[in-house]
C-alpha cells in the first residue's frame, strides 16, 4: 500500500515513502527502539486518514444497503433488525453510512486488540 499509494493517496514524500516502505514490508511489535515497529506506519495511516472511533466488544458494524440508502435504521424490517440484535449481542450498533464510506482512506487500527 505504501509503494502503491504513499504519494499519491497518502500525499508522503519521495523521502517520507521511501523511509517507510521497508517498514511497511516487514515491521514488528518488538518492543524498545525499534526502527521497524508497525507503529511507524500505523501513525502515518492514522494521521492520513480517518480512524473510526469502533472498539472490538463495545460496538457492532453493520453494512445494510437499505438503511445506507435511506440513512435512516428503522426502516429496516423487524427480521433484519433482530437479526442485527442477535448478531450484536448487545454491543452498541453502528452502521455503515456516508460518513464512513466518505473519506478517501480509512484506516481501521486492527493491530491493536481494543479495535
Amino acid at each position: 500500500f505504501i509503494e502503491k499509494e504513499g504519494q499519491n493517496l497518502l500525499h508522503l514524500s519521495q523521502d517520507e515513502q521511501t523511509k517507510l516502505l521497508p517498514i511497511s514490508q516487514l515491521c514488528t511489535f518488538q518492543a524498545g527502539d525499534n526502527p521497524r515497529h508497525c507503529d511507524r506506519v500505523s501513525t502515518v495511516l492514522r494521521e492520513k486518514g480517518m480512524q473510526p472511533k469502533i472498539e472490538a466488544g463495545h460496538q457492532c458494524l453493520i453494512f445494510d444497503k437499505g438503511i445506507y440508502a435511506t440513512g435512516d435504521n428503522t426502516t429496516a424490517s423487524v427480521d433484519v433488525q433482530k437479526r442485527i440484535e442477535r448478531f450484536c449481542k448487545g454491543r452498541n450498533v453502528e452502521y455503515y453510512t456516508e460518513t464512513l464510506a466518505s473519506p478517501q482512506l480509512i484506516h481501521w487500527d486492527g493491530s491493536h486488540l481494543k479495535y
